[in-house]
């Protein structure tokens, strides 16, 4: 199994952070990979809450809730997933550090298909494509809690700048 993971600081309040990556079927307004995240099941939150992230690319993926802390973390179990992975894991984890800033924490523990080609081709170029994917992705949200704004796919290129 291989993990990666991404901290950001964001100036806001923990319970504006949570509202934000407590909302199931929003994940689309801060991913700026995510074109649209309609739920799947009837839970909007909670364990079993479920959604399918559509992305850009026109590719998917299925993420349900396996565990929930309210106001500091959520685990979700991805699956039909067009990655090549067999398996894998995401929790996103709060800390707040102050009264208007919290630090949150995003790791994804997963294991690659192709055995030792899919090795090789996580330690070469998966893990940090992943690493920097989770810092837009914390950028996003970031950015979203702070201005309100719904993020767009051509976020990526304005966070480059």
């Amino acid at each position: 199994m291989s993990i990666v993971s991404a901290t950001r600081q964001i100036a806001a309040p923990a319970s504006a952070v949570w509202a934000a990556v407590a909302d199931i079927g929003g994940v689309h307004k801060w991913h700026p990979k995510v074109r649209q995240s309609p739920l799947l099941s009837v839970a909007s939150e909670g364990p079993g809450a479920k959604r399918r992230c559509d992305f850009y690319d026109g590719t998917s993926v299925v993420e349900e809730v396996t565990d929930w802390v309210e106001g500091q973390s959520i685990t979700l179990e991805l699956s039909d997933m067009s990655m090549p992975l067999n398996k894998a894991v995401a929790t996103i984890q709060l800390n707040p550090t102050g009264a208007s800033s919290t630090e949150i924490a995003f790791e994804m523990e997963y294991s690659v298909k192709y055995g030792p080609m899919g090795w090789l081709m996580d330690a070469v170029m998966m893990r940090r494509m992943m690493g920097q994917m989770f810092e837009l992705i914390l950028s996003g949200l970031d950015h979203h809690i702070v201005s309100g704004e719904a993020i767009q796919e051509n976020f990526q290129a304005a966070a480059a700048k």
